[in-house]
């Protein structure tokens, strides 16, 4: 960043809370210590802060957090202010406009269960009562919650309003709850991003609340929610630099714009768009979330509009789209062909290791604290001994799965898992050092020469220890290898193992196949690996998207 040739003093505005405190020093600090501009901060009270009552949905007027503050710009108070992102209108409104934003905090959202609430669910008939006033989360996450919750059988939502350390006392202190409501709430639904500032604040002025929060997650069983379930409100986790449009303030627009982030700046930007095309605000069950990554834009767009339009949309936007010639031509051409994975073309038996299950509670002993469990798919979790899951569960240790199929699967065997890849690949960085704080490595769970055919990216966030529990068995011989393997030209691999066998069976395999997809992980990186150039490869989150991606859009 460059240093402003003549710093003046720029007022912030911002509101009152803690958290929206802790978000405007970090922009107040920039300009401060890498730009050399002076700053003075002015904190008021929103009327969302002094309206507790209503939920936000309820409440007559837009931008209850917001409007106030645009006031300010408008009148000359404040040069810029400091939102959180997704509180402000999804269309701007004349005379101000959003200039900048900092790289985005993670977007999920957070799920805090209170440990001693596990008894009181059973007791209930498996019923959850979760804390949350937000339409788009009660009706994304009903179905999710009930089948991913270890003995979850219903779902219930109650409205509440309050800062966070407001909504976790709800939570977690007895003392305060209403008995007119029935039971305790079991659970709570937080942004992640919020909880994420508060824990890895370093200010004195906020030592109070960061413990406050750190306490109430110590003692509550967290799950982070995945965006294919259960996306976003839009611009959830960026924060909104807000300036006025008039000619006198250029300069401030000037500064601020220094600080942005193109890439979150424009995928928020972009989720604001698109819930706004379907009526978005408070009120609306829709959710959106795209993720920008190098290989294109993932877009998770999940509920249902006013007008009872059921929306599901969960896509990669290429960075390299395929080429005209690439495409297939439907009835004309072998159909895409899928080789692992569910539902694929199964190339292996597989053999477990009887030993597997002892030797993993084993290893998470010794880790104590400082390791995970990562479970690259459900059946690479060992069936024996009858103890497992509960041994795993007692032992508290975080559990990270590839994707919500395999948590639905490990949920009905009891398991307890803190959250998932998303299908996006072990490069995704779980970012979980607020609720997991020791946690240096993880305890992989795969299958015994995954080791070998795997891709271990420097870009992951902890080490991964690999713990084989099966093997694999060929099925077959280069001679009695399915027939569909030798004429497919377009095949999506679900496993870097199924392209390997196959290689193995089929001779001058890559030379014949026209287009691999896979997704996003280690099976990207053993088709590079293997010298198949990029615009051969379809990065999809699915076989059924690889599909439509590689037949021509005419014809579809």
């Amino acid at each position: 960043m460059s240093r402003v040739a003549e710093p003046s003093v720029l007022h912030i505005g911002s509101r009152r809370s803690d958290l929206a405190r802790l978000q405007t020093l970090m922009i107040a600090d920039l300009l401060q210590d890498e730009m050399g501009v002076k700053v003075e901060c002015h904190y008021r009270e929103a009327p969302g802060d002094t309206n507790l009552k209503d939920p936000l949905w309820k409440m007559p007027e837009t931008g209850v957090f917001t409007s106030f503050l645009r006031d300010g710009l408008m009148n000359g108070a404040f040069d810029l202010v400091v939102h959180s992102w997704k509180d402000l209108p999804l269309a701007e409104e004349s005379g101000t406009t959003v200039v900048a934003t900092l790289p985005r905090a993670d977007p999920r959202d957070l799920l805090l269960i209170r440990r001693d609430a596990i008894e009181e669910m059973t007791s209930e008939g498996g019923k959850l009562i979760v804390l949350s006033s937000s339409p788009r989360r009660q009706f994304n996450l009903t179905p999710f919650l009930e089948s991913v919750v270890p003995g979850v059988t219903s779902v219930q939502f109650r409205d509440v309003r309050g800062n966070i350390q407001t909504r976790m006392k709800k939570l977690m202190d007895p003392t305060i709850h209403d008995e007119s409501l029935g039971c305790r709430p079991h659970g709570l639904v937080v942004a992640k991003a919020a909880v994420d500032r508060f824990i890895r604040s370093t200010r004195e002025e906020f030592k109070e609340s960061r413990q406050l929060v750190q306490g109430y997650i110590s003692e509550c069983r967290c799950m982070v929610l995945p965006l294919s379930a259960n996306p976003t409100a839009a611009a959830q986790g960026a924060l909104g630099i807000e300036v006025s449009t008039a000619p006198e303030k250029e300069h401030v627009r000037k500064i601020v714009r220094s600080l942005n982030d193109r890439s979150t700046f424009d995928a928020a930007s972009k989720e604001k768009e698109l819930l706004n095309s379907y009526g978005g605000g408070c009120h609306q069950k829709i959710g959106c979330t795209i993720l920008p990554r190098q290989y294109g834009d993932v877009l998770f767009l999940c509920g249902r509009t006013d007008n009872g339009l059921d929306l599901l949309d969960r896509h990669i936007k290429p960075r390299i789209p395929l080429l005209e010639d690439l495409h297939l031509r439907e009835g004309e051409d072998p159909p895409p062909l899928q080789v692992g994975g569910a539902g694929g073309l199964s190339l292996f038996d597989r053999e477990e290791d009887p030993q597997a299950g002892g030797k993993l509670i084993e290893a998470l002993r010794k880790g104590d604290r400082e390791v995970g469990l990562w479970i690259a798919k459900a059946s690479a979790l060992p069936s024996s001994p009858t103890t497992l899951i509960e041994s795993i569960n007692e032992l508290n240790v975080p559990v990270w799965v590839a994707g919500t199929t395999t948590w639905r699967h490990l949920a009905k065997r009891g398991l307890w898992c803190t959250g998932t890849a998303d299908g996006l690949g072990e490069k995704e960085d779980p970012d979980i050092s607020a609720i997991a704080p020791t946690l240096k490595r993880w305890i992989k769970v795969t299958h015994c020469d995954a080791g070998e055919r795997q891709h271990v990216s420097s870009g992951e966030a902890h080490r991964k220890d690999t713990l084989g529990t099966y093997t694999l068995k060929s099925k077959y011989t280069p001679q009695t290898c399915p027939s569909d393997l030798k004429t497919a030209t377009h095949i999506f691999w679900g496993s870097g193992s199924a392209y390997a066998e196959a290689v193995r069976l089929v001779e001058d395999l890559n030379n014949r196949v026209e287009v691999h997809g896979c997704g996003p992980g280690h099976t990207f990186d053993a088709l590079r690996d293997a010298g198949i150039p990029e615009e051969r490869i379809v990065i999809v989150l699915n076989f059924s998207e690889f599909v439509d991606r590689v037949y021509k859009p005419k014809t579809r």
